[in-house]
């Protein structure tokens, strides 16, 4: 069965980079944390302490200063993949995820699903043929030299440009490299992760040539991938929902689009507003996982669902069924509450034990 570790980017908010880590390893599965050097260290030992205790935990062996178009944030990634690759032998699958993400979907359905699909799940378009880029540099990310931060050295990042420009400084991309582009937000197989950190180890020109590249978490994976594996082994697409705004920035969500993220065909969502408490409670809670019991009205507990078996449609809640009855309970719209519906095939006793074992259950949960 696929067991997933999830490479985790963050800098902020620890309480729900604590809770975050508790929920996706309930199921079995792991994670390594990067969180920023740049970020406080009072909350870094907070993330410490908090997860001393869980083994399906790890942390990259080295904190980078990360800034948003830098080559930092692949270092980032690198450290916490390399740690948890050490770490986590039993990993089937390596999934990158930040701080603002969220499960859309339960831990057994990833499982199955990436059980059930042999191969790895990353946008990776031709850069220079694709519209991947709608506007601004494109081609200038690869031929010039970027070693200032747009952001937060704007000045010096355009002149630089300029002046490289002028003096006709370009320089070729590695001849046996197509530069591809996509989405940071992957989800690889095992073997595809050892093959890229063994490339990073053997190609260090190919590494130097990113390292000093515009925006290279774009880029980077999505092109070692490709260069890598088969073709008919790569889902060119991400497996966590995104949106974006007519300008180009992702658009966050917040409470109220709990039923938008859970009717999407996506794994996981983001970004999830650090405000949007309600949401992440009515998302992190009453999974199949979270249910412990293995009874309920003195029955066995035979299915645990949040996807209807006809259509795989989401159920909006969570279904729990046993031989001769079933419970539902589902977060209302309204309220910080859930509304439990319960039918007997049995008799009105036996439906009454069923509502008090379904109360008792989503308590606990």
């Amino acid at each position: 069965m696929a067991r997933i570790a999830f490479i985790l980017l963050c800098h902020k908010d620890p309480e729900g980079i604590v809770q975050q880590a508790g929920r996706l390893t309930a199921a079995g599965d792991f994670m390594s944390i990067h969180f920023d050097a740049r970020a406080k260290k009072a909350d870094y030992q907070l993330i410490r302490r908090a997860l001393a205790g869980n083994p399906n935990v790890t942390f990259a062996h080295k904190r980078v200063k990360c800034g948003w178009g830098e080559w930092s944030l692949v270092a980032a990634t690198l450290a916490a993949t390399e740690a948890a690759v050490a770490a986590f032998p039993r990993a089937t699958h390596f999934y990158m995820l930040s701080g603002d993400c969220m499960s859309i979907k339960s831990a057994e359905f990833a499982h199955e699903f990436l059980e059930a699909n042999d191969r790895d799940y990353i946008e990776s378009f031709d850069f220079l043929a694709s519209d991947w880029i709608r506007t601004g540099l494109k081609e200038e990310r690869l031929i010039y030299r970027h070693v200032f931060n747009e952001r937060g050295q704007k000045w010096w990042f355009y002149r630089s440009y300029a002046l490289q420009k002028w003096l006709k400084l370009t320089r070729e991309v590695p001849s046996d490299i197509q530069v591809m582009i996509g989405s940071q937000w992957w989800c690889l197989r095992r073997r595809t992760v050892e093959w890229v950190l063994d490339f990073c180890r053997s190609r260090r020109d190919v590494v130097r040539f990113f390292r000093t590249t515009w925006i290279p978490d774009e880029t980077f994976f999505q092109t070692l991938v490709r260069h890598l594996v088969p073709d008919a082994e790569i889902e060119t697409r991400t497996l966590t929902f995104l949106m974006f705004s007519d300008y180009g920035m992702p658009v966050t969500f917040y409470n109220d689009h709990y039923d938008l993220l859970l009717s999407q065909d996506y794994l996981f969502a983001r970004k999830i507003s650090v405000d949007a408490a309600e949401l992440k409670a009515r998302l992190g809670k009453l999974t199949p996982d979270a249910v412990t019991a293995s009874e309920v009205a003195g029955e066995t507990i035979t299915a645990k669902l949040t996807r209807a078996p006809g259509n795989d449609a989401p159920i909006g809640g969570l279904k729990v069924v046993t031989e001769n009855g079933w419970f539902a309970a589902r977060p209302s719209g309204t309220e910080a509450i859930y509304k439990i519906y319960a039918e007997s095939f049995r008799d009105e006793a036996h439906l009454a034990a069923l509502v008090a074992g379904a109360q008792e259950i989503v308590s606990k949960a």
